[in-house]
């Protein structure tokens, strides 16, 4: 879990042991930063030693990063500041990220360190003519699918970052992909 510190400044992240519901491990920023507004987006590492919490500050998120491995209870974590909507990022593996933002890009970047690493484009072009609205794994890990208010939906190799296949002819934007992703 993830929540601002006292006066909106700074951001506590704690693991809570949901079988007698104590807080096992704390880990804060400091109270002296902003990071925006109150978390909307936590997630984890699939090793659960990263935890990512994207704060919306305006039309900009950022993406604070605690290494919960750490024996601090008090810490300067890296951020990143991306123009998206919170929710539009999927974590790829232990390492990388993918964040869609509000001009159709996907940035690819490294999350111990906060650092952009790669743009996914479309033959030289941005990813997507408008914001991306959603961006989802395949269950296999293989692909990864985007949506964008251009009213396309895009599915990408999870490995080489290519495009793969446009899917068009929406009459408007595209803003939700299902769970259940088959790629055939």
């Amino acid at each position: 879990m993830a929540g601002n510190q006292k006066y909106g400044r700074g951001i506590s992240v704690g693991i809570l042991d949901l079988n007698n519901s104590e807080l096992t491990k704390e880990i804060k920023s400091d109270t002296n930063l902003s990071y925006g507004g109150t978390p909307s987006f936590v997630t984890l590492t699939p090793d659960e030693r990263y935890a990512i919490v994207g704060c919306p500050s305006g039309s900009t998120t950022n993406y604070v990063v605690f290494d919960l491995t750490t024996q601090q209870e008090l810490v300067q974590p890296p951020t990143i500041t991306i123009d998206c909507e919170p929710k539009c990022s999927l974590v790829l593996n232990n390492e990388q990220i993918l964040t869609g933002t509000r001009n159709g890009q996907i940035i690819l970047w490294d999350i111990p360190s906060c650092q952009r690493i790669h743009t996914l484009n479309d033959n030289g072009q941005p990813a997507h003519r408008d914001r991306i609205t959603d961006i989802k794994l395949s269950p296999d890990h293989s692909f990864i699918v985007t949506t964008s208010a251009d009213g396309t939906a895009k599915v990408w190799d999870t490995n080489s970052k290519e495009l793969i296949s446009r899917l068009i002819g929406h009459k408007r934007e595209v803003n939700k992909i299902t769970k259940n992703i088959r790629i055939i």
